[in-house]
């Protein structure tokens, strides 16, 4: 099955969360970048993305967004 690519920016108080949701939704978590905030590049399934994105928008409150990474 083919994944869709998607970065999301975060801060350290919420990469555990992050990745916790990641974990139960299945995404694969396919590169981090450590600066001032944590960059995450997303391999997610079509049919989990919608879920996904809508528990992420939900848990928090609006601040973490997927921003889609064109190939």
């Amino acid at each position: 099955m083919a994944y869709l690519h998607y970065a999301v920016c975060c801060d350290y108080a919420q990469i555990n969360e992050l990745q916790t949701l990641c974990e139960q939704y299945a995404i694969l978590n396919q590169a981090q970048g450590f600066q001032v905030d944590i960059t995450l590049r997303l391999a997610i399934r079509p049919d989990k993305l919608a879920r996904f994105q809508q528990a992420l928008t939900e848990r928090s409150v609006g601040q973490l967004v997927l921003n889609e990474i064109k190939n």
